[in-house]
This record gives C-alpha cells, sequence and structure tokens, in this order.
C-alpha cells in the first residue's frame, strides 16, 4: 500500500464524488473542505492522477499526447490593510487571482507537447504577461508559483523571477476575465481544463471569506467547460451550508456543484491503520491503544501517519510509547473518555453524510473534553447543547446557572461556541439526533460511574456537575459492550412499573396525568410529560441518569401522599352523601404503607390501595381490611394473618374504582 493510498482508506465515495464532477463535460466549480491533517491536497492529487489516467488511451500516450490541462493556483496572500478596507481589498485579490491565473494558463499552452497549437500568444501579451519563453519554461509544472501584491500594485514573485505588469499597458479585469473566458471555452471543447485553487482559507488570516473571493470568479468559470477545485477549511462549509439552508436562492447555492467536507476516519477505518502496530495485543491492551490513538490523533489521516512514523512499525513496547507521549495521567484517565465517543459515533453515524458526522463527532469530543476538564458546572438536561458552554463564558457561576436556566445565551456570552453554530447549519432533525447522542454520552459516563452531578434544589432542569471522578476508572475497567451500562437495574425497572401504575390512578382519582406538575424525566422526543412516560421504555433508559432516578423516587413518595389524600376525599365525600357528619368518620393517611383509616361509630377500618408491593400494617382492633388491587394476587406484605380482609379485584386498568370506593362506604355505614 502506498503513501497516498493509505492516506486515504475508506475515502472511495469522497474519490467518486471528485470523478463525477471532474467527468462532466459542462464544468463548474466544486468546494472541498476538511480539518488541518484530513487529507484535502492528497485528496486532490489522487483524484486528478485517476481522472488523467482514465481519459487517456494508451496508444496516445505513447505518443505523449495530453489534452488534460491542470493548473495549481496556490494563494498564499499577505497584508496589512485593515478590516475597514476589506472590500476593496478583495478587488485587488481579485486582480491578483486573475492574472495569476491567466498566467499560468499561458505558461502550460506555450510549454505543452502538442504538435500542433494556436497559441493566443498576441492576447497573452497584450495584458502584459508575455516577456519571454525561455524564461516561462523555467517554470513549467510549478505548483509553489508563490506571489504577493506589492505597494504598487504589480505581481512579483518571491522567487528569484520578476513577473510586473508593462506599466504603459492598463487592462480592466472585465477584459482579462473576457478574455480567459475565450480561451476556457475554446480549449475545453477539446481539452480537460482543471484549475485548482488551494489554501484558500488562509484569506482568512486577513480577515476574508474565501467564499466571497470564490463568488467574485463566478463569472469566469460557470458556463466555460473548466473544472474548478476550491480547497478551503471547515468553518468555510460551515458558512456556506449555513447561508444555503437560511436563502436556498442565493449565490453560494449556484457557486459550487457540489461541496465535500473531508471528515476524520470512522474509528474501525483508523484501526485498520494500525493493525500492524497492535495485532499482537491482548484484547484489553488493544483497546487501551485505540483510546490513546484516538486522543492523540483526533482520527485524522494526517496526525495517524505522524504518529505512526514516531511510534514505529510493528513496535513490541507501543503501549509504552503512547503512554510517555501523553503522560500517565492522559494515557490512563482521559483516553477513556475516547472509548465512549468512539462507541456512540459508530452508533449514531449510520445514514448520515459526512458533514453531518463531522459535527457529531466534534460535539461528541467537546462535550467529552468539558466534562473530563471541569469545564462546565452546570448543564440544563432538557437543553443539552447548554454543555457547550463553558463556565469561562459567564462572569460568574451565578450567571451561568441563570442563563443556562433561562436558555438565553444572546447577550449574556461574547461568542457563541463554534459548535453551536455548525450545529444550525443542519435541519432539526439532524441537529437532535446530535444532540440525542451528547446527552447520551452523558448518560452512559454517569451510569459507568464517571460523574458527579446532582439536580440542584433549585431547580429539576438544572445539573450541578461537580467532578470527572477518574481515578477508580480506566479502560481496563470499563466493559466490553459499553451498551451494557444503558441497560436498566431491577430497581429502575420497578420506578417505571410503578409510575405507569400510579399514572392511571392519577388520572381517576384526580383527573390529570401524574407527570403534568409532578415529575421531570428527561426524553428528548417528547414534549409533555404524558408522552415521557410513555416513551421510557428499555430503549429509552439512558436518557434518564442516575440523578434523575433519584428525584423521580423522591417524587413518587409525594404522588404516593398525594394519591392518598385523594382517596381519603373521596371517601369522605360519600359519607357525606350518605348524610354522615363531618366528625364522623374520623379519616387519617399512612402513604408510606397506601392506608387510609376510617374511624366510624367506634369502629376501625383500613382501605389499602395495593397498587405496588408494600407492608400492610393493621391495627389489632380493625374490623375490617379492604385491599384493592389488580391482577392475579394484592400484592403485599401482611404481618398479621388474623385479621378478616376483604380482596377486591380492580379491573386491570383501575375502571372500577371509584365504584368499589363507594361500595365500601354503604358497607361501614350499614355496618355501623
Amino acid at each position: 500500500m502506498n503513501k497516498n493510498s493509505e492516506k486515504l482508506i475508506r475515502r472511495e465515495s469522497e474519490l467518486k464524488r471528485l470523478n463525477d464532477f471532474l467527468s462532466n463535460s459542462k464544468g463548474g466549480s466544486i468546494l472541498l473542505a476538511g480539518d488541518r491533517g484530513s487529507g484535502k491536497t492528497t485528496l486532490v492529487d489522487i483524484a486528478i492522477a485517476k481522472f488523467r489516467e482514465n481519459r487517456k488511451p494508451k496508444f496516445l500516450r505513447r505518443l505523449f499526447f495530453d489534452n488534460q490541462i491542470v493548473l495549481y493556483i496556490p494563494l498564499i496572500i499577505q497584508s496589512s490593510k485593515t478590516s475597514n478596507e476589506n472590500s476593496q481589498e478583495e478587488l485587488l485579490y481579485r486582480r491578483l487571482l486573475l492574472r495569476t491565473v491567466a498566467r499560468s494558463m499561458e505558461s502550460e499552452l506555450i510549454t505543452r507537447r502538442y504538435s500542433k497549437i494556436d497559441l493566443p500568444m498576441r492576447w497573452f501579451r497584450s495584458i502584459g504577461y508575455i516577456q519571454s519563453v525561455r524564461r516561462l519554461k523555467t517554470l513549467v509544472n510549478s505548483t509553489n508559483l508563490v506571489r504577493e501584491l506589492s505597494g504598487k500594485g504589480r505581481l512579483k514573485s518571491l522567487g528569484g523571477i520578476s513577473y510586473n505588469l508593462q506599466q504603459n499597458i492598463d487592462i480592466s479585469d472585465a477584459v482579462i476575465e473576457m478574455k480567459l473566458r475565450d480561451i476556457f471555452t475554446t480549449y475545453s471543447k477539446s481539452n480537460s481544463i482543471i484549475i485548482v485553487i488551494d489554501e484558500l482559507d488562509k484569506l482568512e488570516d486577513v480577515g476574508f471569506k474565501p467564499e466571497s473571493i470564490a463568488l467574485l470568479l463566478k463569472n469566469l468559470f460557470n458556463d466555460t467547460g473548466v473544472h474548478v477545485i476550491f480547497i478551503s477549511n471547515t468553518p468555510t462549509i460551515n458558512r456556506v451550508q449555513q447561508k444555503v439552508k437560511l436563502e436556498p436562492f442565493c449565490a453560494e447555492h449556484t457557486l459550487f456543484k457540489d461541496a465535500i467536507l473531508l471528515n476524520h476516519l470512522h474509528p474501525f477505518e483508523m484501526v485498520n491503520l494500525i493493525n500492524k502496530e497492535i495485532y499482537h495485543l491482548s484484547k484489553k491492551n488493544k483497546r487501551q491503544a485505540i483510546a490513546s490513538m484516538s486522543l492523540i490523533s483526533q482520527l485524522m489521516p494526517y496526525n495517524i501517519s505522524l504518529l505512526r512514523q514516531k511510534l514505529g512499525i510493528d513496535s513490541e513496547n507501543i503501549l509504552s510509547k503512547l503512554q510517555n507521549e501523553l503522560g500517565d495521567y492522559r494515557y490512563l484517565y482521559e483516553s477513556t473518555i475516547h472509548l465512549f465517543i468512539n462507541h456512540l459515533y459508530e452508533k449514531h453515524s449510520k445514514n448520515y453524510d459526512q458533514y453531518h458526522n463531522r459535527i457529531l463527532y466534534k460535539a461528541l469530543t467537546e462535550a467529552g473534553n468539558n466534562l473530563f476538564n471541569r469545564e462546565i458546572r452546570y448543564i440544563n438536561w432538557e437543553a443539552i447543547d447548554s454543555i457547550f458552554y463553558t463556565s469561562n463564558m459567564f462572569a460568574t457561576l451565578k450567571d451561568e446557572f441563570t442563563t443556562k436556566y433561562e436558555g438565553e445565551y444572546e447577550g449574556k456570552i461574547e461568542y457563541q461556541p463554534d459548535i453551536c453554530i455548525q450545529l444550525q447549519t443542519l435541519n432539526i432533525h439532524e441537529q437532535k439526533h446530535i444532540l440525542k447522542a451528547v446527552e447520551e454520552l452523558v448518560a452512559v459516563l454517569d451510569r459507568a460511574g464517571y460523574l458527579d452531578m446532582k439536580f440542584g434544589s433549585e431547580s429539576l432542569m438544572i445539573l450541578d456537575f461537580k467532578a470527572f471522578i477518574s481515578d477508580t476508572f480506566t479502560i481496563a475497567n470499563i466493559k466490553d459492550d459499553i451498551d451494557e451500562y444503558l441497560t436498566p437495574t431491577s430497581e429502575e425497572k420497578k420506578i417505571v412499573d410503578r409510575l405507569n401504575a400510579i399514572d392511571v390512578l392519577y388520572k381517576i382519582l384526580i383527573g390529570h396525568s401524574i407527570f403534568k406538575n409532578l415529575l421531570h424525566i428527561p426524553v428528548a422526543e417528547a414534549t409533555s410529560y404524558n408522552e415521557k412516560i410513555q416513551t421510557l421504555d428499555e430503549k429509552n433508559y439512558h436518557r434518564t441518569i442516575r440523578s434523575a432516578w433519584k428525584a423521580i423516587e423522591t417524587r413518587l413518595t409525594e404522588a404516593d401522599s398525594k394519591l392518598m389524600d385523594s382517596v381519603a376525599e373521596t371517601i369522605r365525600e360519600r359519607f357525606q352523601t350518605r348524610g354522615c357528619h363531618s366528625s364522623d368518620p374520623i379519616i387519617s393517611i399512612d402513604a408510606k404503607n397506601l392506608s387510609v383509616k376510617i374511624v366510624f361509630s367506634s369502629k376501625n377500618y383500613v382501605v389499602h390501595l395495593a397498587y405496588r408491593l408494600c407492608s400492610l400494617n393493621i391495627p389489632d382492633d380493625c374490623e375490617k381490611v379492604f385491599i384493592l388491587y389488580t391482577g392475579d394476587q394484592a400484592p403485599f406484605r401482611d404481618s398479621s394473618s388474623r385479621k378478616a380482609r376483604r380482596q377486591i379485584n380492580c379491573r386491570s386498568n383501575w375502571s372500577n374504582l371509584e365504584a368499589e370506593l363507594v361500595g365500601i362506604v354503604s358497607y361501614i355505614d350499614q355496618n355501623k
């Protein structure tokens, strides 16, 4: 496997998109973007090489006939202008770029090995570029033509040869553009013309947006048959995507035939790259190596290549080298997070494009870093994007709490995090999907025992994050299947069963769902509390962190008390309906044991609402205990077997509960 192909493992889809673009006879422009080290230039080189190879018949190759023109236009710009002068500077850079393209085209045509070619020499001389064919020949195939705009508005090389515009000739940009369009249109009929404008992102160093310069050149490349590849960085494609989303008919929408984000590698792709280094390791040590290399490289091909060179191929002591590279603390603890990040990325990146997945990986990584480095204090569990707003963005911790509670950041922080801006370039469904993955990352780290956090006393939405508990957990302690951390415990299953049962009772006795004003269960897709519990099945347990379960248990105790109050009130109303005085009966509740005690005509009765397992405490002087339940058997523990009982099986949905309470009151009244 050669060096270039090694860097491009699993880049088949991007290569195909580039080839489809180059194969389109109509030409146009395409945007290729990615972070440094993602392999943008390598990808273009390979794509063009394959395209040229596939387009040249063998017999013509023997004759050295080449009908493909490839121009590499590096854009390295230096400027001392202020941002207030950017508009004028953009025009100057456009002029520079037009003349650079013209000179490169001139050099290419002059030195081509055609048997016959009608070179537009007069035209090139008219714009002041031709000085001598001999001088131009020295620059054949040069891809490092570095230029800057001098103070006098002249083009000059930073190398040994100077190309100054002839002072006695004043040719406008419009004329140059028109002439270039003529050249491109003419030669593209029989030649494949590819122009690569690399390092467009360097414009950002002087305060310009790369897409702005590309737009200024739109008329030059559109409908001329020329294929232009603009190479820039991730922020460029972020802005273009966001602009197109907000303004579907904007100029950027028609400027680029396609926009390709060159993403990081997929975790298993990285494993394929480093297989030679880790194949001999045990399963536990392999996990450590993968996690550590993920942390160092951030899954960028170039970073992985450098790391492999540094560590050595087939290294027997790769783990110790990784440990030395990271330091003991990062090697043991921070790398652990990347096992979770890689797992969730593989899980949530399926069936989505590279642009979505790039933002997904960045969101997971930033959330993990903010947790590990303790860069946040408060998390709004109903708006998980709050995890990206670090504490240093706020003046005080109180400001952080208030702002995240209100969910209004505009005017309260100096700038939005980049990841939040990137999220806004996606549609609503994609945004929710990524935030769901981030929510799951927090939950799985919490359920694995890594996070020390709890809901504050002021709000059940705001998590007070104390610390990342790293010292007790290493990769060696993590389950092989991380999803096992999301499996519900027996106690959690009991809570869900209890919630579902009590909700039915609430609707009957109180008139609304228990979840309306009582409980907070964070399930992202739900819009109401009732919907939230209905979606809380085994597949959604991961969205309920340990702190939430504790809060639910506490509030369930309150719910029991309110429920038994309602049972007692219903019984009191029925006695009043039968003409009984308010002082008789005397009614009291035992919410813990789900019981209502009735003292009527000096006799004691107990009504037990057995919707869950609990103790059945019966007073010694109890006349009768009424046990209301559903199912095959009443769920209670009875320490007293000598008391008379009357077990009443309500229907499965408690629909006859009120009727049975009326019957109980009637029985007590008749036996006074």
